[in-house]
C-alpha cells in the first residue's frame, strides 16, 4: 500500500500522488545576510515586514536585477525610499534581454529614480555609519542603505522528495519525465519544484502546462507530454513595457 504520513501522524493511502511543493526565495551566502532589515520578496508576510521597516528608513537596495528584482525596486520606490538595484551580471534582466535591450531598460529605470549598479558582487553586509547597513563589494566599493531586499532567484522545495528517495538534480529539483512522473511512476511533480531536462521553470505558465499533463496522465487520458515552455516574456516593469 502506498501512503503519505503527515506531520500530525495521519496516514493517507493513495494510488497516484502529485507533488506541488513549489519553491522558496534564494538568499545568497553573503556575510551579514541575516542582519535585521534584510528581507526577501516572496510572501504577504515579507511585504508587511518590509512596509513596517520602511517607516524608519530612508533608503533600500535590491540585490538582483531580474524580473522580480525590478518589481521589488518598484515596491521600494512606492514606499518613498531612495532605491538602488545591485546586479552581478553586466546588465539588468540578463536572462531575458541582450546588451542593447539592457542599456535601454537601464536608462528607463534610472529615469524613474532608481540607481542601478551592475557587475557588483556583494561580499558582506555590515553595520553602516550613516545608515543601518553598509554593503561591501568585491571591487572595493561600498553602498550604505537602511534596507536590503534579496531577489536573487528561487530554489525548488524538494526536501520531501529527497527524504522519500525520489531522484533529484545535482542543483535541486525533482526529476520528472515528459508526463511529469518522478523516479517513482506513481508520484508526479509539477511547477517550481519539478526539474525537467535540467531546467526549473520559475514562471506560472509552465506549471499550468505540467498540471494539465499530469492530471491527464493520472486519468489515463491521451496527452502529448511536456516538451518545455516558451520563456518569452511581456510585462510592464515600473511602468516600462518590456518584451523578450
Amino acid at each position: 500500500e502506498k501512503t503519505v504520513t503527515t506531520s500530525a501522524g495521519d496516514v493517507i493511502a493513495y494510488d497516484k500522488l502529485i507533488l506541488a511543493t513549489g519553491s522558496y526565495a534564494f538568499v545568497p551566502p553573503i556575510a551579514g545576510n541575516d542582519r535585521s532589515n534584510c528581507f526577501v520578496y516572496r510572501t504577504i508576510e515579507d511585504l508587511d515586514a518590509l512596509r513596517a521597516a520602511s517607516l524608519k528608513a530612508k533608503s533600500g537596495v535590491v540585490i538582483g536585477g531580474g524580473l522580480l528584482g525590478l518589481e521589488a525596486a518598484k515596491a521600494l520606490r512606492d514606499l518613498n525610499l531612495e532605491t538602488h538595484v545591485v546586479e552581478f551580471a553586466p546588465r539588468l534582466m540578463a536572462v531575458q534581454i541582450d546588451d542593447l535591450g539592457g542599456k535601454i531598460l537601464r536608462r528607463k529605470i534610472e529615469n524613474l529614480g532608481v540607481k542601478v549598479h551592475t557587475q557588483k558582487a556583494t561580499q558582506s553586509i555590515e553595520e553602516g555609519e550613516t545608515s543601518h547597513h553598509v554593503m561591501k563589494f568585491a571591487d572595493g566599493s561600498s553602498l550604505e542603505t537602511d534596507i536590503v531586499l534579496f531577489s536573487a532567484g528561487i530554489r525548488p522545495r524538494d526536501e520531501l522528495a529527497k527524504a522519500s528517495g525520489l531522484a533529484v538534480g545535482e542543483r535541486g529539483g525533482i526529476k520528472i519525465n515528459q508526463y511529469c512522473q518522478t523516479s517513482n511512476p506513481h508520484v508526479y511533480a509539477i511547477g517550481e519544484c519539478a526539474l525537467w531536462d535540467n531546467k526549473i521553470y520559475g514562471l506560472v505558465a509552465p506549471g499550468y502546462d505540467m498540471a494539465r499533463i499530469a492530471a491527464k496522465h493520472v486519468l489515463d487520458e491521451s496527452t502529448h507530454g511536456f516538451a518545455g515552455a516558451d520563456m518569452s516574456t511581456k510585462l510592464k516593469l515600473m511602468g516600462v513595457d518590456v518584451a523578450s
